[in-house]
């Protein structure tokens, strides 16, 4: 009984290994959509609340040349730029907002369609300079990623190592202890990174998440402290 009960567990626990590439690019893919969906409203929000509201605008134009500043040249400059694209055309192409406003548009229903959006040009182009931001910011974010990697790599080996001296102590098994180190990870990627892209000003990527990294690294090791120690 107990080796079919082990047979299961490698199984399932293979599975899930093989699948895990999978099920990070899904999650993944809601989580970057709802940041460049909701990202975008929350700097315009905080950019009007600090800034006036006729110079929104222009203080998002000032944050996006600080952003594009710090962007420099090379992969980083790629990767915000085919981001930019791709939610310039989902937003904008799509919605046949770019061909009504920036084009000569011709047929009754392309018309009546600029007119209406001529109502709300400015809150249009707020968003378009907003998505631009946030098209940078993700960029930024994703060259701190090797920064991310070198820190989750010291917080494993000192979880395992720490881990084997729970296993030497015949230390107490903690499954809630390891779920609640594991989603906490969760919620504060999740928080630092819809705070940094609605930031209304300019903030230094590296120093930004460098804090939430070291937190996040030592609840990974935590983590790994209780992962199964009778595996």
């Amino acid at each position: 009984m107990a080796g079919k009960n082990n047979s299961a567990f490698n199984e399932h626990t293979g599975l899930r290994l093989l699948t895990s590439p999978f099920r990070l690019i899904w999650h993944g893919t809601k989580i970057v959509t709802a940041l460049l969906f909701f990202g975008p409203l929350l700097l315009i929000l905080l950019t009007w609340l600090i800034h006036h509201p006729a110079s929104t605008i222009d203080s998002l134009i000032q944050i996006k040349l600080a952003e594009a500043a710090y962007v420099g040249d090379g992969l980083t400059a790629y990767i915000g730029y085919a981001i930019n694209t791709f939610v310039y055309w989902v937003y904008f192409k799509l919605t046949l907002i770019d061909a009504a406003l920036f084009t000569d548009v011709q047929g009754d229903y392309l018309i009546k369609y600029r007119a209406f959006l001529l109502t709300y040009k400015d809150n249009l182009l707020a968003f378009l300079s907003a998505s631009q931001v946030i098209a940078t910011r993700l960029a930024l974010i994703c060259k701190t990623v090797p920064i991310l990697i070198g820190i989750y790599v010291l917080a494993l080996n000192f979880g395992l190592i720490a881990r084997n001296i729970r296993k030497a102590d015949a230390g107490r098994e903690s499954s809630s202890l390891y779920h609640r180190y594991k989603y906490s990870q969760i919620w504060i990627f999740t928080i630092a990174i819809q705070l940094y892209l609605g930031m209304p000003v300019f903030v230094p990527v590296v120093a930004y998440f460098c804090v939430f990294y070291g937190l996040c690294g030592l609840l990974f090791s935590q983590q790994m402290m209780f992962y199964k120690k009778y595996l």
